[in-house]
């Protein structure tokens, strides 16, 4: 993988490793939200399960937000973003079919993640198109990180139980990160020019250019 434009976070590598931790940090830290909070009023119930994964998307989302402010300028909406799109898309994929075995398990978690990351893909897009020219790219990435991240995560799971809501995301993000990478390289793609300078480098460069 090659630099990120603009980042300045060094080689595109370090970018993909800077997206992956920052995932698990958030999931880390609305996990543990959530157990302080469960061991105060009970486990909930299934049907709130949408609605405390939004609550994890939200939190990872934040993080991840961070990450792309230092790419981007501005990435805002992403965290909500990110939490309305993993709750809409884990309520869709509840509603879907369930397999038994491990082969069972992995063709389940293939067609969840692909619903996630339809889902989740879609309304991140919408935050980055006004930045990214080819960002249109990023829900066939986001629906194939995501179908990776679930099988990997459902066939960890088979074998350690609760393992697979940790692994899955953490998989999806890693599969995700290389496709954003990419997305974000700087240069001329489909005839247009990347946006990927943070704000401040951008007006540093135009005043630059008026010197000459």
């Amino acid at each position: 993988m090659s630099d990120v434009a603009g980042a300045g976070l060094g080689s595109g590598m370090a970018f993909w490793l800077r997206w992956v931790v920052a995932t698990a940090i958030g999931l880390v830290v609305s996990f543990a939200m959530f157990v302080a909070i469960f061991s105060v009023i009970g486990e909930p119930g299934d049907l709130l399960f949408p609605v405390l994964m939004a609550g994890v998307g939200l939190v990872v989302g934040a993080f991840q937000q961070r990450l792309l402010r230092r790419v981007l300028g501005e990435a805002k909406r992403w965290a909500v973003a990110t939490g309305v799109g993993l709750g809409v898309g884990i309520a869709l994929a509840l509603a879907m079919g369930e397999g038994t075995g491990l082969g069972g398990k992995v063709l389940e978690g293939t067609a969840h993640g692909s619903a996630i990351g339809a889902v989740l893909g879609t309304l991140q897009w919408l935050v980055l198109r006004a930045r990214v020219p080819r960002a249109r790219w990023w829900v066939p990435a986001s629906i194939a990180g995501w179908a990776t991240g679930a099988a990997a995560g459902d066939a960890v799971g088979y074998f350690v139980e609760g393992l697979d809501i940790v692994a899955g995301p953490v998989v999806a993000a890693a599969v995700t990160g290389i496709a954003l990478v990419e997305l974000l390289q700087p240069g001329p793609r489909d005839g247009l020019e990347t946006r990927t300078l943070p704000l401040k480098e951008q007006s540093t460069s135009t005043n630059a250019s008026g010197l000459n």
